[in-house]
């Protein structure tokens, strides 16, 4: 460690100098943290540190940050360490998958892992992480945007979640709950009082504090949009908190990633004008063509694909995915499809999109997906630019499905207050 210290420090400064365009997105705590985690790699072994245990320190401590590559810079600054050697059976495996496990873990070095940021895009990759910590007792959180859940009240009930959470040993899952995370710096500085073989914690807001017992499973995973945390999260804040992205491409195996690239690449060719005989190419935006679409899309699509057909890749698996991403088309660009680089693809689209799937009317929508679900129920969003549900399409549904009035129901988010006043409106539907 005497050795290593000094380029260490160095590699530190090299990452702290490169990132100086991002605010102090690294700082001393997560350079203390990697000296901590090595230590712990070094202490409980009788052989030599390797290059593999130093890398899976840099990249659970210096992730996160998408403008950088930190285990460049610091193989540029570590000397003493061979590189290329063979991965030895106990070291750790550094995809963006096992650096989260090993942090839920407690990694397996005897050091005290910090709390996770997880940096998403459009929280696409949340069902996966939802089942990563499946083996762990979850509580997932999510922040409400109505007008008030934003007043005091509401923010002492999730702290009070959280509260149970510490003390029953539980993973806490929060997002969108910016304006109560300065009330974790204490727990997340992990720095407690002891008494009894307890471990016991400062919450709280303002100047009212509470303490709290933290059970030695308890985990803390903030999930939050990427631009968000680059532009708004304090930086006291992201310095305490183990950073990764989390995105669906990076939790897929080789297989699973090649098909969302050529998803994706069919995607692309999907908005992209071409002119035959001329060497001109025109792109619009994806997302104009397939409503919602972001960088998960596609991955998102081949993963449930995958469980839908148990893994078994057949000669039709990227046909169904292709199927299941124009459920998003927008009509204007399937007509346009000649003019793209998949106007040989015109005809099947066309079929596809408006013989096999309904995209007239919500009727034959709710007909379609109805006669699929083994549940009997529905959850769609639809986009439109017209007006919702008008005095003629309620009789349209009324007939087709033999309701009555009081059997359709149509709740504006803007007339609730709270999630809460939402929620029972919804039970009582």
């Amino acid at each position: 460690m005497k050795r290593l210290l000094r380029e260490l420090a160095d590699a530190y400064k090299a990452m702290f100098e490169t990132n100086r365009q991002k605010r102090e997105f690294f700082g001393l705590r997560d350079f203390y943290s990697l000296v901590k985690m090595v230590y712990a790699f070094a202490a409980k072994q009788r052989r030599p540190l390797c290059w593999h245990q130093l890398e899976h320190s840099v990249l659970r401590n210096f992730g996160g940050l998408d403008t950088v590559d930190p285990v460049k810079v610091f193989r540029e600054k570590i000397t003493i360490l061979l590189k290329g050697e063979k991965r030895h059976e106990d070291d750790p495996v550094n995809t963006t998958a096992d650096l989260i496990e090993a942090a839920l873990s407690r990694d397996g070095t005897g050091s005290e892992s910090r709390y996770l940021l997880l940096l998403t895009e459009n929280y696409g990759a949340l069902g996966i992480l939802q089942q990563m910590v499946g083996k762990h007792k979850v509580v997932t959180i999510f922040g409400s945007s109505f007008p008030k859940d934003q007043e005091y009240t509401q923010v002492c009930r999730n702290i009070n979640r959280i509260k149970v959470c510490m003390e029953t040993g539980n993973t806490v899952i929060l997002l969108n709950l910016e304006n109560l995370y300065e009330s974790l710096y204490d727990a997340l500085n992990q720095y407690y009082s002891r008494l009894g073989g307890e471990r016991f914690v400062d919450l709280g807001l303002g100047t009212h504090r509470v303490k709290c017992r933290v059970h030695k499973d308890f985990r803390l995973i903030v999930v939050a949009e990427k631009h968000i945390v680059y532009e708004k999260f304090p930086i006291p804040l992201i310095n305490r908190l183990e950073k990764h992205f989390l995105r669906l491409n990076n939790l897929m195996n080789d297989r699973q990633s090649h098909l969302a690239d050529e998803l994706d690449l069919w995607a692309k060719h999907f908005v992209t004008k071409c002119k035959r005989g001329y060497n001109t190419e025109q792109t619009v935006n994806i997302a104009d063509a397939f409503m919602g679409y972001h960088p998960d899309t596609t991955a998102a699509i081949v993963l449930h694909m995958w469980d839908e057909k148990d893994g078994h890749i057949d000669d039709h698996f990227l046909e169904d995915c292709k199927k299941m991403l124009l459920w998003s088309a927008t009509p204007h660009y399937v007509l346009r499809l000649e003019e793209t680089q998949l106007f040989l693809e015109k005809d099947w689209a066309l079929h596809t999109y408006f013989t096999e799937q309904p995209h007239d009317d919500i009727c034959s929508y709710i007909k379609y997906s109805l006669g699929r679900s083994t549940s009997n129920n529905v959850y769609a969003q639809v986009t439109t630019y017209s007006k919702l549900l008008t005095d003629q399409e309620k009789k349209e549904i009324m007939s087709s499905f033999g309701l009555t009035e009081n059997n359709i129901i149509l709740l504006t988010l803007q007339s609730f207050d709270t999630e809460q006043q939402f929620c029972q409106q919804i039970r009582l539907s």
